[in-house]
């Protein structure tokens, strides 16, 4: 149970700073300066960044005996993101 849980804590580490920064984007409306924009997507990453950074340290206090499960559920998710981008770029 505690392994699933350090699974389901990885899976969200690596969805919930992509859908914000994903959000923040576009959230702009179309017609956007392009500086805006850019510091939209400046600002998104910097918070993803931070908002990562936080969940790990949280996870890691309450889940601190399986980092494993964690780590590799993270990972996974990112690895699908890298799969999903890399099959775009070959269409």
């Amino acid at each position: 149970a505690s392994a699933a849980a350090a699974a389901g804590a990885g899976a969200a580490i690596a969805l919930l700073p992509t859908a914000y920064f994903a959000a923040k984007v576009f959230s702009q409306r179309p017609g956007t300066a392009p500086r805006a924009l850019l510091r939209a997507i400046y600002v998104g990453e910097a918070v993803k960044l931070i908002l990562t950074a936080a969940l790990f340290m949280i996870a890691l206090r309450w889940l601190s005996g399986d980092f494993l499960a964690l780590i590799t559920t993270y990972a996974a998710a990112l690895g699908t993101y890298w799969f999903m981008f890399w099959g775009t770029l070959r269409t």
